[in-house]
């Protein structure tokens, strides 16, 4: 008898053993679902906050912006526009960056010489300029120069199978992310969720000249694209053609390479489309949380393409 009420005893002792390891599991496991469930709280209304601060910035940008007067009105707006504000003692701090009359890095493709060889080559014919321009001579990759015109020229015509061998390569090395090559080329280069090589001739300013000469493939000289630059309307270009037609009118450019330009110009200048992305950051002592928005503007219409949030110490 005395030995049934010692195992029960110990039956006993192991179950409340066992309860108390599981209250403890419990709270530990508890502990972290509250801490979580916080974290993702806190999240969260930092997200709204940054949407709400977009939110308030599109309408005024939307108030701001009126029917064909993008050239005098976006630029001044996002210029003048302080780079903080303040909602329920909360500091966002926010800065604006164009994504346009620059080179967009994301038009450099790769494909086979049968896929449409002639649009995948075009944006490599601008980055070459662009660095001949900017007088990069040389730049050394694992032993592969660019510099000579043999990786783009045979007897006059674009070489492509040699192009198709070699770019992928320019790609693999990271040129593009080279510190050293940003530092002098930031000024020139973007990126956005497109592939094109996109000119707002509204918006162009003299220093944006040498760039537009590397798009034209250097067929107008860069004094010209600078006096049409210059000689903008009061009002802006009403349309591409007259803005084409005044370069044409003071150049020297033979009949062929009109025709080339105007395929060009067609495809990648616009005289009413802008882009910009916008940075919306909370400003806090134990860490960020981050809003990237990238805004596309045509005429008289705001339309946000992309958003990325982000968080950081």
């Amino acid at each position: 008898m005395v030995e049934q009420r010692g195992i029960a005893l110990l039956l006993v002792l192991c179950i409340l053993l066992l309860m108390s390891g599981i209250v403890t599991m419990s709270s530990y496991y508890w502990s972290d679902i509250y801490y979580i469930a916080g974290e993702i709280k806190k999240s969260n209304s930092k997200r709204w906050l940054l949407l709400g601060v977009e939110d308030i910035f599109l309408k005024r940008m939307t108030k701001v912006i009126s029917n064909n007067k993008l050239t005098n009105d976006i630029l001044p707006f996002i210029i003048s526009s302080s780079d903080f504000m303040e909602i329920n003692d909360n500091y966002i701090n926010f800065s604006f960056i164009e994504q346009i009359n620059c080179f967009n890095i994301n038009a450099l493709q790769y494909s086979t010489v049968n896929d449409r060889p002639l649009n995948i080559i075009y944006p490599w014919l601008v980055f070459k300029n662009i660095l001949q321009l900017k007088n990069t001579t040389e730049i050394s990759i694992n032993n592969m120069d660019l510099n000579d015109n043999y990786y783009f020229y045979e007897n006059n015509k674009i070489n492509e199978s040699h192009m198709i061998s070699v770019f992928p390569d320019l790609l693999a090395n990271e040129l593009l992310k080279s510190d050293k090559f940003y530092f002098d080329m930031s000024s020139i280069f973007c990126s956005r969720n497109d592939d094109k090589l996109l000119i707002n001739i509204n918006m162009l300013e003299v220093k944006h000249s040498r760039l537009i000469q590397a798009i034209l493939l250097n067929v107008i000289n860069d004094s010209v694209i600078s006096a049409a630059i210059l000689s903008k309307p009061v009002n802006g270009w009403s349309s591409v053609k007259e803005f084409f037609d005044f370069i044409i009118s003071n150049s020297d450019v033979v009949t062929e390479d009109v025709h080339k330009l105007r395929d060009i110009i067609a495809y990648n200048f616009t005289h009413d489309e802008y882009y910009f992305s916008s940075i919306f950051r909370t400003n806090a002592n134990a860490g960020y949380y981050q809003l990237i928005s990238l805004f596309r503007i045509k005429n008289s219409e705001v339309v946000i393409l992309e958003r990325r949030f982000s968080i950081g110490e």
